[in-house]
């Protein structure tokens, strides 16, 4: 017969409540640290691709000496075709052709390549399937179009990507931006480019 050792004994239920509670205080403590850092990371990928979008229209701009003209209605075309081979995106430049309908487009087309995109945009965003994507980015173009500025659109805009849509500032509402209420602009000429993070 074993010995019975009447000191050994478990935890208690109260014990395990007061841990679980610690924990559960730990995590609530955590969450909003995390749930910043993600928002601080978003934003940093769709400033850099704002930036990057703006650098390929500044390329075009020194190449051809004018920005893209724009779309006409219905169809492909404008500024983000245009910029296409200066994102390295050569396989979408050869099967986008400008001026094709909206209702022709070739599937690998639906989708904008992921520097056209914001990533605060894409919770909001709920397309069915073998719809074309809207477009994250407009453009502004200012200066009798001899110089232009990338904007990230408001959560509420809705554009197809493929149709390149350009606004100006005053479309732009002031508590309307993807980054708590403010945009990345991108502003460009011939001579170079510069970003800022602005409320208008």
């Amino acid at each position: 017969m074993l010995p019975i050792n009447p000191k050994r004994r478990g935890a208690s239920l109260v014990e395990m409540f007061v841990v679980l509670g610690i924990i559960a205080i730990m995590i609530g403590l955590l969450l909003p640290a995390v749930q910043a850092a993600r928002s601080r990371a978003r934003d940093a990928v769709c400033m850099n691709n704002v930036y990057q979008t703006n650098l390929a229209l500044v390329q075009y701009l020194e190449v051809t000496k004018r920005i893209p003209a724009p779309a006409e209605p219905g169809k492909m075309g404008g500024w983000m075709i245009a910029i296409l081979p200066f994102l390295e995106r050569s396989d979408l430049d050869d099967v986008l052709v400008p001026g094709t309908p909206l209702t022709q487009v070739p599937a690998l087309g639906l989708k904008s390549p992921p520097i056209y995109r914001c990533l605060i945009r894409e919770a909001y965003e709920q397309l069915p399937p073998n719809t074309i994507q809207s477009a994250h980015f407009a453009m502004i173009p200012h200066r009798d179009r001899k110089g232009f500025s990338v904007v990230d659109v408001p959560l509420k805009f809705n554009a197809p990507w493929l149709s390149s849509p350009e606004l100006s500032f005053a479309q732009l509402p002031k508590d309307g931006g993807p980054h708590q209420g403010s945009y990345f602009i991108g502003h460009g000429m011939s001579q170079g480019v510069d970003l800022w993070n602005v409320t208008p």
